[in-house]
């Protein structure tokens, strides 16, 4: 996964890659009967690199956290995990969310450099900040993957790269996500590449 995301026509969409993510669905395929229990049982989740996970580092695009692991997970991965969900890895985002410098461009982190369009490479910007989760689904990287919303940060990466971005009302999904942004307007949503 990571060799086709950042060679020369990759996109550098993901930041880290969950080692056991493979072993894991061999699992799921040998356990299939565990299926019925587990609605999400089996299926491959990016998120954002700024949703604490114990497993892959949580560094919200900067090198000064870039080896930063939290204590524990997000609520939101701790959910999808207890329903079958298997960690593929983190994506991209622009750096501390786009919280430095507004003349930075979307999906820029000094981690791991510019995430590109899939539908223009250099020519069409990824948009907002969650550019890596977005772009991960539109290449077919993985099946979803999670971001954060702030000003567009889901809405707008959706809307540049044909996807469905969604944006749950306040509360709907558990809020405690980052590590290193404590900001309150911050609202989980997802990616995909249909509604239904």
């Amino acid at each position: 996964m990571l060799a086709f995301d950042v060679c020369d026509s990759g996109l550098n969409a993901i930041s880290e890659v969950n080692s056991h993510a493979l072993a894991e669905a061999r699992r799921c395929d040998e356990q299939k009967y565990l299926a019925n229990n587990h609605p999400l049982f089996g299926i491959p989740v990016t998120y954002k690199e700024n949703i604490l996970t114990k497993d892959l580092a949580t560094s919200a695009g900067t090198i000064a956290f870039s080896k930063y692991i939290g204590d524990e997970d997000a609520g939101i991965v701790q959910k999808l995990s207890s329903a079958g969900a298997i960690l593929l890895g983190k994506t991209n985002l622009s750096e501390l969310a786009n919280f430095m410098d507004p003349t930075m461009p979307s999906g820029y982190s000094s981690k791991h450099g510019q995430t590109l369009n899939p539908y223009g490479p250099l020519r069409i910007s990824p948009l907002g900040s969650s550019s890596g989760a977005s772009s991960s689904i539109a290449a077919n990287i993985s099946a979803i993957t999670i971001g954060l919303e702030t000003t567009g940060s889901i809405t707008a990466p959706a809307a540049f790269q044909s996807l469905v971005g969604y944006k749950p009302s306040k509360g709907a999904l558990p809020e405690w996500v980052i590590s290193h942004l404590k900001v309150h307007y911050q609202k989980l949503g997802f990616f995909h590449y249909r509604v239904a």
